[in-house]
């Protein structure tokens, strides 16, 4: 996360690469991201399911319990957020630094 990147001198910013809201960080991208607004409904659903708790808030120190793994990668899948910023990079026909 852009956050993170920014603390260990990898970025220059902590705006999300996604949607460009000021702070990319985990609670961002898995429930404010304009970007993957479906996405983090598939997710929240997968998430209690896998919980069995409806309609309530879930800390997201939760969603990586192994009973939410499923739904995580999931979430990971639809999104691309597991992509690489290199990955992203070719994808796009930037430069790779190498």
């Amino acid at each position: 996360m852009a956050t993170y990147l920014k603390r260990i001198g990898k970025r220059e910013d902590t705006k999300c690469w996604w949607c460009w809201h000021e702070y990319q960080t985990r609670d961002h991208l898995f429930k404010w991201c304009e970007r993957w607004k479906q996405e983090q409904k598939d997710f929240r659903k997968g998430v209690e399911k896998e919980m069995m708790q409806k309609k309530i808030q879930i800390p997201m120190s939760f969603v990586f319990m192994k009973e939410c793994m499923q739904a995580l990668l999931d979430f990971l899948c639809s999104t691309m957020l597991a992509e690489s910023v290199d990955q992203r990079r070719r994808r796009r026909g930037q430069r790779v630094r190498g």
